[in-house]
């Protein structure tokens, strides 16, 4: 599974360094700042998202019983510790907060374990879909308001560098997304009841995929050197 995790990741970063080299720089530069708009949305408003699709959808309940339902976690009395797997992320203290009420994530009771595990997920949801959401809007603005500025700056040089950035951009999209979402994986297989599962399959997987385990390093030395 880890080969085809690393084919995967490496064909999406091959494609994104052609669609740079094709649209060159000018294009991208909406891009690039709707990246960065958006981590800034996403620091500034997760807190509130969430309790809004909370009081209005009940988001969190209905994810809760999703997980005790559907992906069967049990008590996973071996499992990691949640301040741990959430220790580097740069809203991890929040998230320290949210399950604060069992300093032991994988507690004796299930229900409590689906709860911890549903918050995290709806925190960590909210909070990509604030960054991306965010960069679409911006790269959308960018790309109807400059279009003419994109076509005329069609030379070798903009697309040689429109390469680069488009491949850096993507490959840092690609490590806020799973430096976030692979902790979150690792916790659900160390719930789950089944320590041969799919879950605990995916996880071991995750952790053996050379170019995942890279981008994942990407996002924990931003975050240890203050980037956000």
């Amino acid at each position: 599974m880890a080969f085809w995790i690393n084919l995967i990741l490496i064909l999406i970063l091959l494609g994104a360094a052609l669609s740079g080299y094709r649209q060159g720089f000018i294009a991208l530069v909406g891009r690039l700042v709707g990246f960065a708009a958006g981590i800034l949305a996403g620091l500034l408003y997760t807190t509130g998202l969430v309790a809004y699709l909370e009081q209005t959808l009940r988001l969190t309940t209905w994810l809760q019983k999703f997980l005790a339902w559907g992906l069967q976690l049990g008590t996973g009395a071996s499992g990691p510790r949640a301040e741990i797997l959430f220790s580097g992320t740069f809203f991890g203290e929040y998230l320290r907060q949210l399950i604060q009420r069992n300093s032991e994530l994988l507690n004796p009771d299930r229900w409590q374990n689906t709860w911890s595990l549903a918050e995290a997920l709806v925190n960590v949801g909210a909070f990509l879909l604030l960054v991306f959401g965010t960069a679409a809007l911006v790269g959308m603005v960018w790309g109807l308001t400059l279009s003419w500025v994109t076509r005329a700056a069609s030379g070798g040089c903009n697309r040689l560098v429109g390469l680069v950035v488009g491949l850096g951009l993507q490959a840092a999209e690609l490590a806020l997304s799973f430096g976030l979402l692979v902790p979150l994986l690792r916790l659900a297989a160390g719930c789950c009841a089944d320590p041969g599962g799919f879950w605990t399959r995916l996880a071991i997987a995750a952790d053996q995929s050379v170019v995942l385990v890279w981008l994942t390093s990407q996002f924990t030395r931003a975050v240890q050197g203050g980037l956000f």
